[in-house]
């Protein structure tokens, strides 16, 4: 088995490598898939902030400014010193375990597990190989079934912050959506376990009732899933709803946070999560969110007192809570932000990994 990447070593980020020398790394951090998902999202979030405590450098597809980055030949000629392989992905700790035993290396790799079915097997072999595993959520660790320290995924709150009404009507004029409108939002794949036909569905049953909604839907459909969303759109289309809802390819994630800040409310449809990432970052903009029981929401909408949550897949339950939360004025949910700020930012995040880290390195 060999090592791949598609990265290139950047003299630049680490001078002392380029130089011949050895510079001390305790962190490789590696990201070897090329299409961002919400793993990428808060990969790029909390990366940064670990950097500032542990000496670290990435591997793979993404690369920071100011962290070193590895290619192969930067990561083979590393010293053997103890260390440490976090991966997120099986292909990374498949990766991990091909330098540890192909190159005798003293490492001791770390894998974050964010589903909440059980693992397959040759997952729950290779997790087995870890010195330590991460979970997103209870739910995770419990599917696991293996010891995990519960780490949820944070959110930067001083991005992620609410707008007031003069904002959001700027940031709509500058994005291109409607004014004067109840505007909702859906981000992420647009596939059919993402619960978007769903959506649709409820979305076809409600929006006669409520002429002042329009819907943002931010995602790419790819592959045999595009024909199924089509197929969906069609049903929009029909009944004279389409010109309501506003299709936007993948936004980057720098920008992101400004899609979130123009909405009235947040929906969050899918059938599973791992985590379910874009029900944090909307309740950290104070955004009232109907979401499903999957994933971290449950913890998250029951810690804050706000927001709905309806089992997957019903197509009935999600149209309810839509013609709910659309006949009542539109209001920042405060309290939702604080649970956010309280449980849920990056710092606290990065800290705990940290403190993995420092406890298996000499």
């Amino acid at each position: 088995m060999t090592i791949t990447s598609t990265c290139s070593f950047d003299a630049r980020l680490c001078p002392d490598i380029a130089a011949g020398m050895s510079p001390r790394i305790d962190v490789i951090t590696p990201h070897m898939k090329r299409r961002q998902t919400g793993v990428t999202t808060s990969f790029k979030a909390v990366v940064p902030l670990v950097a500032q405590q542990v000496a670290l450098a990435s591997y793979g597809t993404v690369s920071f400014d100011g962290i070193p980055h590895l290619d192969r030949r930067a990561l083979v000629s590393l010293p053997n010193t103890p260390r440490i392989w976090h991966a997120r992905r099986n292909n990374e700790l498949i990766a991990g375990l091909a330098y540890k035993w192909l190159l005798r290396r003293r490492l001791n790799l770390v894998f974050t597990y964010a589903k909440q079915s059980p693992p397959s097997w040759i997952t729950r072999f290779l997790m087995r190989r870890c010195a330590a595993l991460i979970a997103v959520s209870p739910a995770a660790a419990e599917r696991a079934g293996l010891p995990c320290t519960v780490i949820p995924h944070g959110i930067n709150v001083a991005t992620f912050t609410p707008a007031s009404v003069s904002e959001k009507h700027d940031l709509r004029g500058h994005l291109g959506l409607p004014q004067g409108v109840t505007l909702l939002g859906c981000f992420g794949r647009l596939r059919e376990d993402k619960g978007t036909g769903d959506l649709i569905d409820a979305l076809a049953a409600v929006l006669p009732d409520h002429p002042q909604a329009h819907v943002v839907l931010i995602g790419a459909a790819l592959g045999k899933h595009d024909a199924f969303v089509q197929a969906k759109l069609e049903t929009l289309k029909t009944r004279g709803l389409l010109a309501r809802i506003h299709l936007i390819p993948e936004v980057p994630a720098t920008q992101i946070a400004a899609y979130y800040r123009a909405l009235d409310l947040y929906v969050a449809p899918s059938w599973k999560e791992g985590f379910g990432l874009t029900v944090a970052e909307a309740m950290a903009c104070a955004l009232p969110v109907i979401a499903t029981k999957t994933g971290y929401a449950p913890e998250l909408i029951a810690a804050s007192g706000q927001g709905q949550l309806v089992n997957p897949r019903d197509v009935g339950a999600l149209g309810s809570a839509l013609a709910s939360a659309l006949s009542k004025p539109a209001g920042a949910d405060q309290t939702a932000r604080r649970s956010i700020v309280d449980q849920l930012s990056i710092e606290a995040e990065s800290t705990a990994i940290t403190k993995v880290y420092k406890d298996l390195l000499p």
